[in-house]
């Protein structure tokens, strides 16, 4: 796959899927046995329904979330690809287990894609979590 079209790919699953909160272009996107990896969910998220039921949390989490990749932060080669993004949203609703909080929070993380057969087979992320929560209140503010 050429490396355009993988970058192309990550692009939309940030805007369309995870901003937009567009499930339909799940199924454009996302291979039908697709797995998402994070620390935050241990097993990680899989299948399309898997990824739906993610964003469908995600957005109730965070109305109004938008994830950006930073300006020429998608890579690609071939038919890998890695993105950095900043996350921005107000806490509206239930998120890993914490009640919401009405607080607006930022995160920033790094996700790592594997394309296969010109959709989204694999994505592993890594985030800043540990700031996150202490943004939700759910660990103490000060340091060690």
């Amino acid at each position: 796959m050429p490396s355009e079209q993988s970058r192309e790919l990550c692009r939309r699953y940030f805007e369309d899927v995870l901003t937009k909160g567009d499930l339909a272009q799940i199924d454009a996107l996302m291979a039908p046995d697709v797995a998402f990896y994070i620390p935050t969910i241990p097993g990680g998220v899989h299948g399309r329904d898997g990824i739906r039921q993610f964003v469908r949390t995600l957005r109730t989490a965070f109305p109004d979330g938008v994830f950006a990749p930073e300006p020429g932060a998608i890579v690609a080669e071939g038919d890998k690809a890695a993105a950095r993004w900043k996350f921005r949203g107000t806490h509206r609703g239930e998120f890993l287990g914490i009640a919401p909080t009405g607080k607006a929070v930022t995160d920033e993380g790094i996700d790592v894609f594997h394309v296969a057969d010109g959709k989204i087979a694999r994505i592993y992320a890594v985030e800043d979590a540990f700031g996150l929560l202490k943004q939700l209140g759910a660990l103490p503010a000060g340091g060690p």
